[in-house]
């Protein structure tokens, strides 16, 4: 007898050990076709043993993936704990994509709270991490006795390790790359980019005197040198507009050009007036031009007054932003615009994606969007809650598809039940190939590092 293609679908699923889902609403006769469908497989879970480490406890939603066959993600264990609490550390698997089913070749530690590094500082604790295609891995931490936060790059990790492990690359007291200053208590936000180059949001202090501020930097190779520049300052003005930029926040920069993108908050240029309203905008620069007014605006809070330009560079995207924006091959930027309280309005480049009202493929009314994640072809996968559900959907600019619901039943009749899709946390969060990673919770109690294959 002939078999059905969800037929032939739920056998794989079987074999494999997963859930396969068929995508919902897959006709598209313009921009990048949508992938059929998707298998999705559960790789580790709170429960399991952690490399040289304890019994994971907690995984938090920052799972990343990248092409070198590699996916990271933090995990807090119980062996050991330090003075917040769990100990968390940061782990890597890599990956094997030849067959069907996906195999895990190696599951390793990359770094934990109370390791040695080998400048001789002891970890408190592990925070932000990235990675690029070349196998490098940059994560914030905290040493102890050390007033702040400082960031450390392993180059091109293989076979779990590298030949010079991780190295400091700047933090607290770091002169910054005119040598004029230094860097202060608070490294914030940064991207890791090919070539190991880095964009990193920072505080900063002048070697004499009383000068101080906060500054985006780049850092080619991943060092503090003559080669490197501070791009973006706050106490710029907010292109096309009368504000002024008072905080950094989230950075996106497209690994393989110069082209960023970058959250900020600002204040009314008004200093000293009545007017002194507050906003959040999203901002895009160019690596390549070196010059600060070359930065264009993406999106801006409503309270932020705007050239008339800008108003209608920014006519779909007037409203607060609290997801950090992201930025694709061809340069385009996806933002989440908060229109209002309770408006929500997905954009990628000129396209309107997906707003609160909407209905999604399978017919439920959208009340939330979670952050983009921007694939190759122009692809943007992102979760929409809908009437008690969460659906994981990805969007071509014309099509939208279901990939994958809460309240789905996975492993087997007897298997966990699907909560929560815990996708968007982070950048890289699908590779090149349309792979997903995401933290999904089911009703087992369990949190767990899934992986979602194309098919």
């Amino acid at each position: 007898m002939t078999q059905t293609r969800r037929e032939f679908l739920k056998v794989l699923g079987g074999m494999a050990g997963a859930v396969v889902l068929s995508s919902c609403d897959l006709s598209s006769n313009s921009n990048s076709p949508l992938p059929n469908a998707y298998s999705f497989f559960r790789l580790f879970s709170t429960g399991g043993m952690l490399p040289e480490a304890g019994k994971a406890e907690f995984i938090p939603p920052f799972v990343k993936i990248h092409e070198k066959n590699q996916i990271i993600f933090h995990a807090g264990d119980t062996f050991q704990r330090n003075r917040d609490g769990l100990s968390m550390g940061l782990y890597e698997l890599v990956m094997d994509y030849s067959a069907f089913s996906p195999r895990i070749e190696g599951f390793h530690k990359i770094v934990r709270a109370d390791d040695q590094l080998n400048d001789g500082g002891k970890v408190f604790q592990v925070q932000l991490a990235d990675l690029n295609k070349h196998g490098s891995v940059a994560v914030r931490l905290l040493t102890e006795g050390d007033v702040s936060q400082s960031i450390y790059l392993e180059q091109n990790r293989t076979g779990g390790g590298s030949a010079n492990g991780l190295q400091r690359v700047v933090g607290y007291h770091t002169d910054t790359p005119d040598g004029d200053n230094v860097f202060g208590a608070v490294i914030g936000n940064f991207d890791l980019h090919e070539n190991d180059d880095m964009l990193v949001a920072a505080h900063w202090a002048a070697k004499t005197g009383s000068l101080n501020g906060e500054s985006l930097f780049h850092l080619p190779g991943g060092v503090v040198d003559a080669n490197g520049r501070a791009i973006i300052h706050a106490g710029n003005m907010l292109p096309d507009s009368g504000h002024l930029i008072n905080k950094l926040g989230l950075i996106n920069g497209y690994h393989a050009g110069g082209e960023y993108t970058l959250q900020v908050h600002t204040d009314s240029g008004n200093v000293g007036g009545a007017n002194q309203a507050r906003g959040s905008a999203v901002i895009k620069g160019d690596l390549s031009d070196n010059s600060a007014s070359s930065a264009s605006l993406i999106a801006a809070s409503s309270d932020i007054a705007l050239s008339t330009a800008a108003r209608v560079q920014t006519r779909s995207t007037r409203g607060a932003i609290h997801f950090g924006p992201r930025i694709n091959a061809d340069g385009n930027v996806a933002t989440v615009t908060h229109i209002t309280d309770r408006t929500m309005l997905l954009t990628l480049g000129n396209d309107e994606i997906i707003q609160t009202g909407d209905t999604t493929p399978l017919g439920r009314v959208v009340s939330g969007i979670g952050g983009p994640v921007l694939g190759a072809d122009g692809l943007v996968f992102f979760v929409a809650a809908s009437e008690g559900k969460e659906e994981l959907l990805v969007s071509n600019g014309s099509h939208t598809a279901t990939i994958l619901e809460t309240g789905r039943q996975f492993f087997g009749d007897n298997g966990p039940t699907l909560l929560t899709i815990a996708f968007g946390y982070a950048k890289e969060q699908a590779d090149n190939e349309g792979r997903l990673v995401f933290i999904g919770e089911f009703d087992d109690g369990t949190l767990s590092v899934m992986l979602g294959v194309p098919l």
